[in-house]
């Protein structure tokens, strides 16, 4: 597990190279586009803002988009054959995220009283 991934965290997790969107370096935004089959993941991390947006495309269409704020944890994990970037925010409620990319795409969602 990996707390705090580095720009090679995750571009291993993303098997891509990285857009820049902020020319402030990739800290304040790097956008990565992953395809696994028909489906295409679209996440922007940027751990200084601190947000992570997602958007899941099945071919043409959009099944999920989503952007979560005040992101306190960052981890990368690979675990029983599931690799996984897991997101935690804390606002008025914690909220925990997980992206699954490896065996299959996967995004579970929980917020927590």
């Amino acid at each position: 597990m990996s707390n705090r991934p580095d720009i090679l965290n995750y571009i291993e997790f993303f098997e891509a190279e990285p857009e820049w969107v902020h020319e402030m370096g990739w800290f304040y935004g790097a956008r990565f586009v992953t395809t696994r089959g028909q489906d295409t993941i679209i996440a922007t991390v940027a751990p200084d803002e601190p947000e992570f947006s997602l958007e899941w495309h099945q071919g043409s269409r959009c099944l999920m988009r989503f952007k979560l704020v005040k992101v306190t944890e960052w981890f990368i994990q690979n675990r029983n054959g599931k690799e996984q970037l897991i997101l935690k925010t804390s606002s008025d409620r914690e909220t925990l995220c997980i992206v699954t990319l490896k065996p299959e795409v996967a995004v579970e969602m929980e917020m927590c009283w």
